[in-house]
């Protein structure tokens, strides 16, 4: 299995998609499917405030973080 740090600069901009009907101060900067995010791999590594998280996809489908 291999993987891959992610940082947000790597990431291409989000696709244009209908707005989520959340209060303006809910509402995300930016929106991400799985597979943007993935991009066929199972496991990435993700770096936040100097630390890296390890954001895996189980065998059912789901997703754990983990520091």
């Amino acid at each position: 299995m291999t993987s891959k740090t992610i940082r947000h600069s790597d990431l291409s901009p989000p696709k244009e998609r209908e707005p989520l009907h959340l209060t303006p101060k809910a509402q995300p900067s930016s929106h991400y499917t799985s597979n943007d995010l993935f991009k066929g791999q199972s496991e990435i590594l993700i770096e936040h405030q100097g630390a890296e998280y390890r954001l895996r996809i189980t065998r059912s489908g789901g997703l754990i973080l983990n520091k």
